[in-house]
């Protein structure tokens, strides 16, 4: 999201971060389905208690400037910006918990937020669009044209880039083997698993596995 500010007051200040999509996504995923399942957060995202939040990212700043050719320095900011989400949600909460929170959202965005609840919902049985379509009651043809108006990509990346976040997640963060992995996920086999990470990583599982624990994620 970029927001774009329409007027401001004198002491009006702000603090902000960029982060690569692929990063955000792999930091965050696995801590909270908020982003997903909560269309209101989007349509109110500004909370109150900057002095919490200004906290964490003075450590953030810190350690992007102070931490450089450290060998766990993206672990280290992997666990900064997941403590900055979690305080984040809790301010939220807190803040809109019992408020009227207005929506303002055409039909086509109100779709997109749910088409990525149910892939969320659903990712590890169904990778196929026709079966996101008709839970939505709609084409798959208007599905694919609404996604890529909103969104920027097909449903079939949606689905896909999905299943890659699990993959990853479950690469990093337990022990279980390809072949487990690949039956909670509903793979044919792992052999077929493994050919799908590569195609949509670039890379092999092992070979992501060695990375990430020499250097964090990419």
């Amino acid at each position: 999201m970029f927001p774009t500010f329409v007027s401001r007051s004198e002491d009006f200040n702000v603090t902000f971060c960029l982060m690569k999509r692929n990063f955000a996504e792999e930091t965050l995923y696995g801590i909270s389905k908020t982003l997903y399942d909560n269309i209101y957060i989007y349509s109110s995202p500004i909370v109150n208690g900057g002095e919490n939040v200004a906290i964490w990212f003075d450590t953030l700043k810190y350690i992007s400037d102070n931490y450089s050719g450290y060998q766990y320095r993206l672990n280290i900011i992997e666990n900064v910006v997941r403590n900055i989400y979690i305080v984040y949600l809790n301010l939220w909460q807190q803040q809109y918990e019992n408020a009227d929170v207005k929506l303002d959202y055409n039909r086509p965005e109100q779709l997109c937020m749910k088409f990525y609840d149910l892939i969320f919902d659903h990712f590890k049985e169904h990778r196929d669009t026709r079966f996101y379509a008709e839970q939505l009651c709609i084409s798959q043809n208007y599905l694919a044209m609404i996604t890529r108006q909103v969104c920027n990509e097909s449903p079939k990346d949606a689905i896909n880039r999905m299943v890659v976040l699990e993959l990853k997640y479950q690469i990093k963060n337990t022990t279980l083997t390809a072949e487990q992995i690949a039956s909670a996920l509903n793979f044919p086999d792992a052999s077929y698993m493994h050919r799908y990470f590569k195609k949509h990583t670039g890379k092999s599982i092992s070979q992501y596995r060695k990375d990430y624990n020499r250097n964090g994620s990419d």
